[in-house]
């Protein structure tokens, strides 16, 4: 895996790069390789490369944020999420997509931190499926999923139930390609897919004719106590709580919108921990046709699929419009946090 890891120019969707605090994001005023998806001067998703937002300061903001679903990969800029939404909100409305590709609950709480908030939106929308929970517990995606450009990430443990960032300052890139082998990876104990795969004994100790047998009869791995369920829905429900508390606090309404097609108890045990509110538009995406939903690859919306979503949270962001505007921040936040 490490010397299949590329580099990220070479991988065809250029528009993402490294980030020292994020692992990987929307880079400024790019261009995917197959003219799919771009992004502004702001590292947002636009319908052209280098399109500025200074269009959208007069209007009221929303902002989408979550990993590729919210970005809606595979489809063109017309038919993503965003763009459907903002259509239906009407020209009052400004609705920045800060979707990324792959990140997990932990770097979409990252993102809105550091580039959401300045914008000042008065709607955060926050996309969430189930497998944005198990991105959390990664540490790195070429590990856990084999994705090799992602190659770091950051990682949150729980430190007598408060957030602690384990690995600032992520490794360098050159640091984790020339580590050799898993074992010598920072803080990789805390990797997903090294914590539930067995990697250690079966690829750094053990004589070859040991990992042949092994091979063929397979035991059950035993996950580390770190990436186990009960880790997972602790950590993911306290970033979500987090996150909705750090939205509200900057004086903005937080909207949770639940992908979630299929039951999944991960997904659910977590909602139910942090217990934020949330939208379910399960029923909605349900209504479309299941071979109009996805697209070919299977892995995300389609254009219908994306308007379905703008057509079911488009009132409840209504609504939450109406609010933010009808009353003072302060005595919002006042009455948002009781």
């Amino acid at each position: 895996m490490l010397t299949g890891a590329v580099r990220w120019d070479t991988w065809d969707p250029a528009y993402l790069v490294p980030d020292p605090q994020l692992g990987w994001t929307v880079a400024p005023d790019r261009k995917s390789a197959d003219g799919l998806y771009a992004s502004g001067r702001d590292g947002i998703r636009t319908a052209a490369p280098g399109l500025p937002l200074d269009a959208a300061t007069s209007r009221a903001r929303v902002a989408l944020i979550g990993d590729s679903n919210a970005f809606s990969l595979e489809v063109p800029f017309e038919e993503s999420w965003g763009h459907q939404l903002e259509r239906r909100l009407g020209p009052a409305v400004a609705v920045l997509n800060f979707g990324v590709d792959g990140h997990g609950l932990d770097q979409t709480y990252l993102r809105y931190r550091r580039d959401v908030r300045a914008w000042k939106p008065r709607v955060v929308l926050i996309s969430l499926m189930g497998h944005e929970l198990l991105r959390t517990m990664a540490v790195y995606p070429f590990v856990s999923f084999l994705w090799p450009p992602c190659v770091v990430k950051p990682r949150f443990v729980l430190d007598r139930g408060e957030l602690r960032f384990l690995n600032a300052p992520l490794p360098a890139y050159e640091q984790v390609l020339g580590a050799g082998r898993p074992a010598r990876l920072p803080f990789v104990d805390y990797d997903l897919g090294y914590g539930t795969g067995d990697w250690r004994w079966r690829l750094d100790h053990a004589p070859l004719a040991l990992r042949l047998l092994t091979s063929a009869f397979p035991r059950r791995p035993v996950p580390d106590p770190r990436v186990a369920a009960e880790a997972t829905v602790a950590l993911n429900s306290r970033l979500l709580t987090a996150l909705v508390e750090s939205v509200e606090r900057d004086g903005a309404i937080a909207l949770v919108v639940v992908l979630n097609e299929s039951r999944n108890a991960l997904l659910e045990d977590t909602l139910a921990r942090a217990g934020v509110p949330r939208l379910d538009v399960g029923e909605c995406l349900r209504g479309v046709p299941a071979d109009r939903r996805k697209v070919p690859s299977g892995n995300h919306y389609t254009g219908l699929a994306n308007e379905a979503l703008a057509r079911c949270t488009a009132p409840a962001v209504e609504r939450a419009l109406r609010d933010a505007a009808g009353r003072p921040q302060f005595l919002a936040r006042s009455i948002r946090a009781r």
